[in-house]
């Protein structure tokens, strides 16, 4: 023991390359052993083991010494330095074992009708262990592409978190801020003129019905992660969902002198759905399309069946999105705006939890850039109700 408050040293730990060391001497040993027990065994002079065993040794050395040095000489990158390097280790005891039976044979006497024969036999065998290793080989690249894989989603899912976190808090602080302000403004009476009293109420009401939909937000995208989401699906017309969201955009679309567009191929068949859960998803599509069209410009959406599903499409006028975002306009909490602006709504949560809600309902969601904009696209699966509607 040392002393008091000094920690002692922990003792030293044994490295692997030691450790591997003594694995193969004792293997050596082991198997070498073994053989010269196995010749005694046979009934072989011992001298003429001596002799087997030390010309499988010094063969075997020399093809590991051989090999390795190929290996290292050819050793690539990627799937095809993987493969050589599993086809040269599959050779490699192969080469040790002709080498070491020819040199056998040749002391031994044996005849060339025998060497021959055993000649082909090796050959075989080289051939299986060279399609093994191939197997071998290929297995071991799709295990490190799907590590690989696993590693960037789960890299592009944890920048996708802090910057969820980082954006979310600044969307949350400004609403607070707003109403921290304006409540010490009444409660201190600076404001006293009734109509700048009513003026306050609305905009706290304001505030607070952002902050109330910034959190249902976070709610459904949080309940959307959960692998199992219960649907509570019923029939429903898609075709009077579409209908009741561009009621409800209408006066946004009109504050910013956008025209909606609506249009609804064919009869139209009823399907199993969410309706709470697919008229978000409509809206939410419309309200993005509505606050990236410029003034004067129209969104249109068109609703058609397609086989054996009913496909929604939502074009804007907002110009196209960049090539570089375009693959990242369903993440959480991604605007496609450097700045985050105080005055834009939601909290970039939207079209995260469209995607979300579309693939709980085994459909899929795409966009891609037109000539004036962009067109979303949702495709959902017919699903008929276990009894005819009347």
């Amino acid at each position: 023991m040392g002393p008091p408050g000094e920690q002692q040293a922990a003792p030293p730990k044994r490295s692997s390359s030691l450790t591997d060391a003594r694995v193969m001497a004792a293997t050596l040993f082991i198997g070498f052993g073994g053989a010269l027990l196995l010749a005694q065994q046979l009934g072989l002079p011992f001298r003429d083991s001596v002799y087997l065993v030390a010309i499988a040794l010094v063969v075997g050395v020399f093809a590991e010494m051989v090999g390795w040095g190929v290996i290292s000489a050819a050793g690539g990158v990627g799937f095809a330095g993987v493969r050589a390097r599993a086809v040269l280790v599959s050779v490699l005891p192969v080469v040790a074992v002709v080498g070491g039976v020819s040199a056998a044979a040749q002391a031994m006497f044996v005849s060339s009708h025998d060497f021959r024969a055993l000649g082909v036999v090796l050959v075989g065998a080289a051939t299986m262990g060279v399609v093994a290793a191939l197997r071998l080989a290929n297995q071991v690249e799709r295990t490190r592409a799907d590590l690989v894989a696993t590693h960037e989603e789960n890299e592009r899912l944890h920048q996708s978190t802090k910057e969820l976190v980082a954006w979310m808090s600044h969307d949350l602080r400004t609403p607070l801020a707003g109403i921290t302000a304006m409540a010490e403004a009444l409660a201190d009476g600076v404001v006293t003129d009734p109509v700048a009293v009513e003026r306050y109420h609305q905009s706290l009401d304001q505030e607070a019905r952002r902050l109330g939909k910034l959190v249902d937000d976070l709610f459904e995208l949080s309940r959307l992660q959960v692998r199992e989401v219960f649907l509570p699906v019923a029939p429903a017309a898609i075709a009077e969902l579409l209908g009741d969201a561009i009621a409800s955009t209408a006066a946004s679309a009109s504050a910013k002198q956008v025209t909606l567009e609506c249009e609804i191929r064919g009869d139209l068949p009823v399907t199993m759905v969410s309706a709470a859960d697919i008229q978000r998803v409509i809206h939410n599509l419309l309200d993005n399309a509505i606050q990236h069209t410029p003034a004067n410009g129209n969104v249109a959406a068109l609703l058609v069946q397609r086989g054996e599903h009913l496909v929604l499409e939502v074009r804007d006028a907002c110009g196209g999105i960049p090539e570089s975002e375009i693959d990242r306009v369903f993440d959480r909490a991604f605007r496609g705006d450097a700045a985050r602006s105080p005055g834009a709504s939601g909290g970039g949560l939207g079209l995260a939890i469209a995607k979300g809600l579309v693939e709980a309902h085994s459909g899929t969601i795409e966009v891609h850039n037109e000539v004036r904009g962009c067109c979303f696209t949702v495709t959902l699966p017919i699903v008929a109700p276990a009894q005819p509607i009347p």
